[in-house]
């Protein structure tokens, strides 16, 4: 506003208020009562006449009325309601980003879009914002990815898959039983949580089944131990090793490729924003979005890590002879894409290459590979070669030296053996997604020309010749081990151990193999046995005692073709379960899966070779 409206200008102008100024103060004292009338009149004599009066200063009444009137309205409160059923810390994270969004909105807002306050209410139907547990796939899901569930049975028990009308059928108690993998149907106990049970009647109605156990989730184990036909339903973060996960219309939690949307045992959380003021509109788009991006599901398949572990690899005699006749890609040819699903896929090769090798040569028991071998171990990615087998060094310690040097040109990891024992003592070291990987292992079963020295390649030694010198081998790998799991690592340690043509273990190999299951190890795995044995599960870890042949050919009975490849699921750096894949080996070399009959006479001789 221009101001100089306020000041009358000119000398002559002045000389005037002067005099009117010097008259006032004469007759003040006997015209009091005219002095507001003189003012009206001096006011006007100043301000030309068709202007308005400048506005009252800030502290006049009139003023303060008039800017109230004009000030930008700020939205009501909002009402909050998250149902009861959501756990603990999914309502925390929920308040957290709420209060984020909220702040961040303010902060940004413009005159009366600014939201005044908001409170957690306890009935949905006062509230401005529902949230509440749905099915996944809705219009208000706030999750990009849902929250899975499980059905998990004993480690021990045949039934290992289930259609999802099948599951709903036994929720909902029209039927009561299930069949295992040889077709034999089994009377079912269901098992869960009360707040499991909640959630899951709220978004797949309510369960009809007599056979339905409430207990504490971690009473869950124990439960399936004492009934190996109970199936407990859990969230993804309650799965342990202890348990078999049971596939639903044939998928597979840990399947890290599998389909978003596919797996039908999921739920999810949404959000019914059900105040229509316009003026919450963009908070709403806010908030949706914050919650979208940071609500995690409990099953993040970049948090999972899956390690194969495999038996008897020797390429050489007959499925040499085959490799030559139908291509070295030949003997994995049907299981292949088993041995590429994982980060991590281990092989035990325990025969060396040699240049200009007769590898086909039969009955005998002095082994060598022709060098294009290798194409084999490429063509399933072999991340990581065990070199402890008990015929590495059958032409010499220069052809492992040989050998090692076409692992180190192709770039594959190996362990349990090198060019001299400082070299074959080391570990092969992984990090994938965050988790840290020491591969180690021993050959307790020689020969003792096979073992690596001081200044010859072969195999790490745990030297049996004595007793003493046994132990003393044994503790040099416990130290091993425990100083690897204080650095961070996942430990797996392998023997190469005696052979037995047994399902079930010795009583020494179970000492032995514990010791390294207490030394820190995690997975403990027997690469020694032509036949396949059987399994231990403890709190600190999992054993196989022997996992077969799995490229190699023996000419005995089934026991020699049947094998077990294990895959072991890592999960936020914790060992959460594993996988028994079952082989059987055709024509002397090709391994294949196998039929369900099959799978089940391995694993119930597997079972009753086991530690329980």
């Amino acid at each position: 506003m221009n101001n100089s409206r306020f000041k009358p200008e000119g000398s002559a102008a002045w000389l005037i208020l002067s005099a009117f100024l010097l008259m006032v103060l004469v007759f003040i004292p006997g015209c009091c009562a005219d002095i507001p009338d003189f003012i009206s009149t001096l006011k006007n004599s100043i301000v030309p006449a068709g202007e308005q009066e400048p506005p009252a200063k800030p502290g006049n009444e009139d003023y303060a009325a008039e800017t109230e009137t004009t000030q930008p309205q700020q939205l009501p409160d909002l009402k909050i309601y998250i149902e009861n059923i959501i756990d603990y810390d999914l309502r925390n994270r929920v308040l957290s980003l709420f209060r984020k969004s909220f702040e961040d909105y303010n902060l940004a807002a413009q005159g009366g879009g600014k939201i005044s306050g908001w409170e957690l209410v306890f009935d949905p139907q006062s509230a401005d914002i529902v949230f509440e547990a749905a099915s996944a796939g809705g219009g208000m899901d706030i999750c990009k990815e849902p929250f899975y569930y499980v059905l998990a049975t004993s480690f021990f028990s045949l039934i290992e898959d289930i259609t999802w009308d099948e599951f709903m059928d036994l929720w909902k108690g029209k039927i009561t039983g299930l069949n295992d993998i040889e077709g034999n149907s089994h009377e079912v106990e269901l098992v869960t949580g009360s707040a499991e049970l909640d959630i899951l009647q709220k978004c797949f109605g309510n369960c009809g089944a007599s056979n339905l156990k409430i207990m504490p989730v971690h009473e869950i184990t124990r439960a399936l131990h004492q009934n190996e036909n109970a199936i407990a339903i859990m969230p993804f973060e309650s799965i342990n090793r202890y348990q078999k996960i049971i596939k639903i219309d044939g998928l597979s939690v840990f399947d890290k490729s599998m389909v978003s949307g596919a797996y039908p045992l999921v739920v999810s959380l949404s959000m019914d924003f059900k105040n229509m003021n316009e003026g919450y509109k963009n908070f709403e788009r806010i908030l949706r979005a914050d919650l979208k991006k940071n609500i995690v599901s409990n099953r993040v398949p970049e948090e999972m890590v899956t390690v194969l572990m495999t038996g008897v690899t020797a390429l050489t005699r007959q499925i040499a002879a085959k490799m030559d006749e139908n291509g070295i890609t030949y003997p994995a040819e049907k299981i292949r894409e088993i041995l590429l699903d994982a980060d991590i896929t281990h092989i035990s090769n325990e025969v060396s290459f040699v240049q200009d090798c007769y590898a086909a040569r039969p009955n005998t028991m002095v082994f060598c590979s022709k060098p294009e071998y290798i194409d084999l171990l490429k063509y399933i990615d072999t991340d990581v070669i065990e070199l402890t087998g008990n015929h590495l060094n059958d032409y010499g310690s220069e052809w492992l030296e040989y050998t090692i040097d076409m692992y180190d040109d192709e770039k594959i990891k190996y362990y349990g053996g090198g060019k001299n024992i400082d070299a074959a003592i080391k570990p092969a070291l992984f990090e994938i997604n965050g988790c840290r990987f020491a591969f180690i292992g021993a050959n307790s079963f020689g020969p003792s020309s096979d073992w690596a020295t001081k200044d010859s390649a072969g195999s790490a030694p745990i030297n049996t010749l004595s007793e003493e010198l046994k132990e003393e081998d044994m503790k040099k790998y416990e130290e091993l081990v425990g100083n690897l799991k204080k650095d961070g690592y996942i430990v797996i340690f392998t023997f190469q151990y005696l052979e037995t043509y047994n399902y079930f273990p010795t009583g020494q190999q179970i000492s032995d193999f514990e010791r390294m299951l207490d030394a820190g190890a995690v997975i403990v795995s027997g690469s020694q046995a032509h036949q396949p044995q059987g399994v231990e599960i403890t709190d600190s870890g999992f054993i196989n005692f022997g996992l077969g042949n799995i490229f190699f050919g023996q000419a005995l009975g089934k026991e020699v073709k049947q094998g077990l490849i294990a895959k072991h699921v890592f999960y936020m750096g914790n060992h959460i379960n594993t996988d028994l894949i079952t082989t059987y080996i055709e024509d002397f070399s090709q391994p294949r899966p196998t039929g369900s009959g099959e799978r089940a006479d391995l694993l119930k001789a597997i079972f009753e070779g086991s530690i329980r």
